[in-house]
This record gives structure tokens, sequence and C-alpha cells, in this order.
């Protein structure tokens, strides 16, 4: 309390006294608050009258009246809040509209800030300054009031570093209870270290960030409690921890948040930026979320879903741990209702009683998990979605935000592209609809595209307007019986020579047979001649087509090695009731060069190669700035000697930079053969294949050993930094294979690029000013994620360590770049 005792003191004696004595006031004696309670007493006991002395009249609008500051204009809240360590409560008298209002608390302890029901709105200055800084304060409420800082005024950008709507730091039980919070711009509350933050009865929308963000990570904040509260329309997180200890999240709605991206995704996903969760536990120990009700996630620019709660931060094993999720209804996301990140894990996470129809998805399995006690409406086979802007970018999200989850189906979807673990249709996770005409394709989509409806027909092919669909006299269920009467010409004008898988937008429409219904065609292959393409007969419109030839059946089937400029392809009718929306080719993006069809693989092996971690990202910033497009492989150890730890995580990593990456490490076999059909499509159309070898040459072997005997490898030439019976790369080959990779092909040896030697010296201990520089740089890029894990991982006697780079300098024919310096001017400045 700020009055003192011997103020009450006298109040208590005057108030005896006037009810005592008669009142004559020409005779009164005044006393105040700082009369001594001596004085008063002699003025009584003499017989005089005595009265409260009158304090000085105060400005119109602000009232000191036992300790509450009245407030009406901006002025005079101002001046409240100037004086806050003066009053027991700031209390509004009417609305306020203000085009300057900054209000810092600090050192202030008990203070309460009753809007009265009343709304702050600030039209100008919302930028610059915070509408309250609480700094090294203690128990402080703030209640019953709107704050709002006009919609009319454009939200910031993250680039901005607008200032916080409320910024609360070093401070200890602040309570913000039955408060509406709208249209801030940026981050709208802010804490940083603060013990016993509640959040609760209160409303916040429409952030121009993110909502409610609690951390940081150096600085947590703990004890923190978000109960009873509605957050939407938000543009990022409601609600992010990213410093949290003790945190109880409950009853409260999540809905459409994470609207509007604002961190633009790695170059390799596209352009568009970041999905993520409505609610973000980053940065968190002892968690409970409960009673909450998260729905209707979506976001019209990003390239990756909108889960309902996300998980730790990618690739991180410990930033998470002790949460608890349990009877949240969470609903109609784009992404999962509940998520971990890529390469991360939570420990102890507990999931139970949930109703949901998004996924409980992880690429990790957490300590403690319950899964079979939560009541999924759509599991996780019908509900893993990721969105893009465009086609490609759609699947490189889903891959990898789902590495371990299969992609069923892919369709247009408010603009953009959606790609899901279930075929799309009325109950998807995006709202979901299967359009009675098919929707227009954007104009950027990632293939080549002829609209079906633009082609000319051949007789038993109907034009339905915004589709066609093959109503032939009879069902063509054999080869013999196709007709080139039912061919549609389909020319397409290939930009650049390369790999092109075919696909179709397409739908069986009407039953004319219910043994049969129409869900195929047939298909001209350029290599192969004619095979059947298909899709799944629900009548859903869908894209993933499935090519057939005698017993194989696989998409890669309707891949095609093409040349640059027109190519045609031939379609003809097969089943009645076939609907298709467009066609299209759709780059694989293998190849080397953007004008010649080679192709470049980067082979990596991860065991127990930490920096390789360092030379597949640098590798991307050469292939970005070349305009390349390799495969690459992670898992190409040797087989030759003890196995050596295979670098966990290190298959979500290169994922998140080369999302279509190889896995040798779990699939060594398939990927063998997937590399050889490859291989196999690039020489036989003339054209050249340069590997650099990362590791050991095992897997290259294998490879070679599943090629067709009419391919010459002499195209091939393998470039190979670690020759030698005492070097590692050599050495871990077994010999027989090593052998036959030197004799089929065009075997390159490259100078080590651990030691200057003629090659880059792509090596430097941490307490190297190069080093420090190219660690200070690399931080702040886009792939900054994974420089931080990369940099991690490797010891301080070679901290910048890129060695196995030097492989793709030589096929690339860069022989001025040197040092990390030089690499950074070159490919990141």
């Amino acid at each position: 309390m700020k009055r003192t005792l011997l103020g009450i003191a006298a109040t208590l004696i005057l108030l005896a006294a006037c009810t005592l004595q008669p009142a004559h006031a020409e005779d009164c004696i005044p006393i105040s608050d700082t009369t001594t309670i001596t004085e008063a007493i002699t003025a009584f006991n003499s017989g005089s009258c005595i009265q409260k002395a009158q304090p000085e009249l105060p400005s119109p609008d602000v009232e000191d009246m036992q300790f509450t500051c009245l407030a009406g204009d901006t002025d005079s809240l101002s001046r409240c809040a100037n004086d806050a360590d003066r009053y027991d409560t700031i209390r509004l008298t009417r609305d306020i509209t203000t085009e300057s209002l900054c209000m810092t608390l600090d050192g202030v302890q008990g203070l309460t800030f009753d809007g009265n029901g009343h709304t702050v709105t600030r039209t100008a200055n919302q930028r610059s300054c915070s509408v309250l800084d609480i700094v090294n304060s203690g128990d402080i409420k703030i209640t019953n009031a709107v704050f709002d800082d006009d919609a009319r005024d454009a939200p910031c950008a993250v680039a901005d570093k607008c200032a916080r709507m409320f910024h609360v730091r070093y401070s200890n039980d602040v309570v913000m209870d039955n408060v509406t919070i709208q249209n801030g711009k940026r981050y709208v509350i802010y804490t940083q270290s603060v013990d016993g933050f509640t959040f609760t009865n209160s409303v916040l929308s429409n952030s121009g960030v993110l909502g409610l963000y609690v951390g940081h990570g150096s600085t947590p904040s703990t004890n923190i409690e978000i109960s009873y509260s509605e957050f939407y329309d938000n543009s990022t997180n409601a609600v992010a921890l990213l410093g949290a200890n003790k945190a109880l999240i409950k009853d409260n709605v999540f809905r459409r948040n994470h609207n509007r991206g604002q961190w633009p995704v790695s170059p390799q996903y596209g352009v568009g930026m970041t999905g993520g969760g409505q609610l973000y536990i980053a940065r968190a120990m002892d968690v409970e979320i409960t009673g909450n009700e998260i729905t209707d996630g979506s976001c019209a620019n990003c390239l990756g879903g909108i889960h309902g709660i996300e998980l730790s931060e990618p690739f991180k094993s410990d930033s998470v741990a002790n949460v608890s999720i349990t009877d949240n209804v969470i609903n109609n996301n784009t992404g999962s209702a509940i998520y971990t990140n890529g390469g991360a894990s939570v420990a102890n996470l507990v999931k139970s009683g949930n109703v949901f129809n998004g996924a409980l998805s992880s690429p990790v399995t957490p300590t403690v998990d319950t899964p079979d006690s939560n009541v999924a409406v759509n599991g996780c086979e019908s509900a893993c979605t990721a969105n893009g802007k465009t086609l490609g970018g759609a699947i490189a999200n889903f891959t990898a935000m789902y590495p371990n989850i299969k992609r069923e189906d892919c369709d247009p979807v408010d603009g953009g592209y959606v790609c899901s673990s279930a075929r799309i249709g009325a109950n998807s996770p995006s709202g979901g609809s299967t359009p009675v005409q098919p929707s227009s394709p954007p104009t950027d989509t990632s293939g080549l595209l002829i609209q079906a409806e633009d082609v000319l027909l051949s007789k038993g092919w109907n034009n339905r307007g915004n589709y066609v669909e093959w109503i032939g006299e009879t069902e063509r269920y054999l080869l013999s019986q196709r007709i080139d009467a039912a061919n549609l010409i389909l020319d397409f004008d290939v930009p650049v020579a390369g790999l092109y898988r075919f696909q179709m937008r397409a739908r069986s429409e009407t039953i004319f047979n219910v043994a049969e219904p129409g869900n195929d065609i047939w298909l001209q292959h350029p290599t192969t001649g004619w095979l059947k393409a298909w899709f799944t007969r629900d009548g859903n419109w869908q894209t993933t087509t499935v090519g057939e030839s005698g017993h194989e059946k696989s998409v890669a089937l309707l891949d095609m090695q093409l040349p640059a400029g027109k190519n045609r392809i031939i379609v003809s009718g097969r089943s009645r009731g076939t609907a298709i929306d467009w066609f299209e080719l759709v780059p694989q993006g293998f190849t080397v060069s953007k004008t010649t069809g080679d192709l470049l693989i980067l082979n990596y092996d991860s065991w127990p190669d930490q920096d390789d971690h360092q030379a597949v990202a640098m590798s991307k910033y050469i292939v970005d700035k070349l305009g390349l497009n390799p495969t690459v492989v992670i898992g190409a150890w040797g087989e030759n000697g003890p196995h050596l730890k295979f670098v966990d995580g290190s298959v979500e990593y290169w994922r998140s930079i080369y999302p279509n990456v190889l896995d040798a490490h779990n699939e060594k076999a398939s990927s063998a053969t997937e590399l050889a059909r490859r291989v196999t499509a690039t020489i036989r159309s003339g054209n050249k294949v340069s590997i650099a070898e990362g590791g050991p040459s095992d897997f290259t072997a294998r490879m070679l050993r599943v090629l067709p005997s009419d391919v010459d490898t002499k195209m091939i030439s393998v470039y190979q930094h670690s020759v030698g019976s005492t070097a590692f790369n050599e050495s871990k080959t077994l010999p027989e294979n090593l052998a036959l990779v030197k004799s089929k092909t065009n075997y390159v040896a490259v100078p080590n690029g651990n030691v200057p030697n003629g090659s880059a010296d792509f090596q430097e201990p941490k307490s190297s000013a190069m080093c420090q520089r190219f660690m200070s740089r690399m931080l702040d890029t886009s792939l900054s994620d994974q420089w931080l894990r990369a940099f991690s991982l490797i010891g301080e006697s070679r901290q910048c360590d890129g060695s196995d780079t030097v492989e793709l300098l030589a096929i690339v024919g860069d022989t001025q770049t040197k040092t990390f310096d030089d690499f950074y001017e070159r490919y990141v400045k």
C-alpha cells in the first residue's frame, strides 16, 4: 500500500471527531495526511472541530481518490502511467483514441490497469513503440479493456522490426484478464524472463506477425497460464513458446491462425512462406495442453500445411520435453493435428483423449506416447497434407514434412495445390471439395501442361466444357483393340532436355460398366511404346497417374527422357467414362544443366562423416547459382571394414535441403536401382553422367551392376577426392568394388579438400578468422538452421569443413575458388 500509517491514523481520528463534535466550520482546525497523530489528538482534546484538509483540485480528467488515477484522454493516461508507482489502480473513464500513446511501467509493484469496459485505439505510431512496456515490475494486472491498433494501418513484416504491442520483461506475476487485443502490427504480446504470466478470459486477434510469444530461449519465462481465451486470424502462430518452463494451455479456442506466412522457405522448396502450427511449442519444458479447440488452420501463401500443434525446433532433440496433450479437439487443419518437426524429438510426450481429423504425425518415436487413446476422425492415412503454390512445391513440401508417409494424391485447391496421404475428396482435410467442373490450374504450374478441352478431339471423346470424357462405343480392354481413331495428339514444347514424368488430372466420371469404371487410357511412351496409364477409380479428381506394362505397375514407368523442342505424346481412349482435365509433363529435376540433358549425381555417406553436413549445404549454393538440378544420395557408405555409426538425423537433414534425396542408408537396393534407371535414360539419350563421390564407391559399384548391358559406362565420370591406400574413401571401398568402378567408368582423382594442395582448402579450425567469418555469414542465410546443425556436429579443430565440396567444383570446372572466403563471394553473397 502506498498510503502512510500516519495518514491512516489521522483520517480515523478525523472521522471520530466529526462524529462527536459539532461542526462549526469557522472554528475547525484542518488536518491532512501529513498531520501527526499527536497533533490530531491535541486538537481533538481541545474541543476544536477538526476536518480533512481540502486537496488541490485535480486536472479535469485525472483524480487521485484513494490511490486510483482516473484517465479519459491521452495526456491524462500518459500521466497516470508515468506516476504509476503512486497508485494502486489506473482506471479509464471513457474510450480513448490517440495518435501517440507509449506507456512504460518500470519498477512498478502492485498496480491494476482497469479499462472499465473502455477501448484504447492507436491510429498512429503503432510501429515505433509499445502501447505498454512492462519492465522490472511485479503484481501487475490488466483487465476489462480493449486495445486496438487500428486495422486501417497495414501490419508489419518481420523485417520491419516494429515494436511489440505489449512487451513484458524481467517481471513477475503479470495477469491479463478479460481483455481484447486486436490489430497489433508485429509481435503483439512478447514476454521475456517473466516468472508468472497469465492470459485468461481474453481475445487476441489479427496479429500482424505473431500473437502471444513466450520466451526467449536465453531468457525463458516460467509459470505460464493461457486459459479460457480465444485466438483467431493471427498471421502466424497464435501462441509460440520459444522459452518456457511450466506452462498450462487450457480450454482455449484457436481458429484460422497462421493464415499468412512470414518467413520464406528455403529455395529448394520453391517460392513462398513456411507453414507451421496454430500453437507452436518450440523450446519448452513441462507443458500441459488440455481442453482446447484448434480448428480451420490454412494459409494462402505458405508452401507447408498448417498444423494444429507444432512441436520442437527442427533437428533438435532437447528443446522440448515433458509435454502432455490431452482432451483437445483438433479439426480441419491443412497440416497434421500434432506434428513434430523433422529431425527433432520430444522426450516424454503424452497424447491421449484427443479428437481430431488431422494426424498424430511425427518422424520420431517419443519416449512416452499413447496414440491409440486418441480418437481419430480421419487418421494420418487420410489427412496428412501439404500445400504449395505449384504442384512441384506441394509435392516437395509433403516429402519434407512427412518423410515417412506415402503421398497418394495432389489436387488444385484455392489457387494452389494440396498433396495428401489420401485421395482428396469431400472429406479432405482442406475442407474439401470435388468440383462438378474441374478448376483451372495456376499459370505457374511446375510442369508443361495442356488443357484437355483445348486438344483437337477425335472419335469417342466428348468435350464437357472444362474437361473431356471418353465415351467410346466399346471398352477397349486389350491393346490389340486400340484404334488410331481414338487418339489424342499432345504436342509439348520442352524448353530443356531432361527427364519428365507424364501425369494427368482425371476422374472416373460416368459409370457405363460397374465392372470396369472409367479410370485409364492408353499412352504412347516415346521409348517403350504403348502402355496403360491409370488412376484410382473412386470418382474424385486426382493427379497421381500410374503406368502399367505387363505385370509392372509404377509411376516411374511414365518417366520420359525428352530432348529440348517439340515432343509429341499420344493418348488413346480405353475405358468408357474416363474424364480428363489436363495432361502434364513434370520435370523430375535430374539434369546437371539447364541447356543439356547431362546428369549430375552427388553421393554422400555420412558414415561417420559429420563434415558431409557442411558439404551438402555448400553444394546447394553452387547448384542454385549455376542452375543445376542434381540427383542427391545419402547413405552411400563404405562396405570394407567395420561399419561406423551413421550420423543420426542425416536423412531428415538431407531432405531439408534436397527433398527428393535417395535414401541409400535405409533403402540401398531400391536406391541403386532407381539411380541406374536415371543413368540409363540419360546415356541412352546421348548425354553424360558425372558423380561427385563424397564417400566410398561401393554404392556406385552397386548401381553399375544393375545397369543394362547396352549402357556405355564410359559416359560416366566419377570424381573422388580421397584416393590411395591410406585415404579413407578408397580404403573403405571393397577392393572388388573399387576395381569395378575404376575399370567401368572415367575415374577422376581430385586433390583432397582438407589441405591446400591444388583444390580448394575447405578445412579451418574454429580459431581461424576465416572460419569465424564463414560461420557468421552462413548462419545469416536461408539455410541458417541447417548450418547451425552442421557446425554443431564437428570438433573445433576443423569446425569449418566442407572438404567434400571439391568434387563438385571439379565437375563444374571451377578452379578459382580456393577458400571459404572465395566460396562466399562467388556463390553466396
